[in-house]
């Protein structure tokens, strides 16, 4: 994809109004997210942002910050009903801060896969997040929906 492909899809107009995260059964998502699940997993989405555009937010659990982890994913949905991915956020405590990783300036054909190998930008962290706090969580979907141009909707976001 193109930068200018994806920067057209980053200034689509997307709403995020609301996301419940729950705990994740294996199989509980479409591919390519499809064999993760267990019972350090929760799982928000997937979440209809725009027409064609579906956000899900992963939280691992860990019985210290540096076990945990989280992930968003903005996915594009794809002309055979698969889903390809333009953009990952992660966050692990224990050895990087906050990074995205883009489906950008790349030939490969990520339908249905994640992005092993595409460009993965630094961003800055604020200190102390821990994806197992609801307050943190909400800053780190905060964080990723600045990142991918969703506006967030008013009142109580996340449960």
């Amino acid at each position: 994809m193109d930068k200018q492909v994806l920067g057209s899809l980053k200034h689509q107009t997307k709403l995020l109004t609301a996301i419940q995260f729950r705990p994740l059964k294996r199989g509980g998502l479409p591919r390519p997210l499809d064999k993760i699940g267990g019972k350090r997993l929760l799982a928000a989405g997937p979440t209809q942002v725009a027409d064609n555009l579906l956000v899900i937010f992963l939280v691992r659990d860990g019985d210290t910050l540096e076990r945990r982890a989280f992930y968003a994913h903005l996915f594009q949905n794809g002309p055979s009903g698969g889903l390809l991915p333009l953009a990952i956020l992660h966050y692990h405590p224990s050895h990087k801060g906050v990074h995205v990783v883009l489906n950008c300036q790349t030939d490969r054909d990520y339908l249905d896969r994640l992005l092993p190998g595409a460009p993965e930008l630094a961003l800055t962290t604020p200190q102390g997040l821990n994806p197992a706090n609801a307050t943190d969580r909400l800053q780190l979907v905060t964080i990723f929906c600045r990142c991918c141009g969703i506006t967030l909707g008013e009142g109580e976001l996340l449960s």
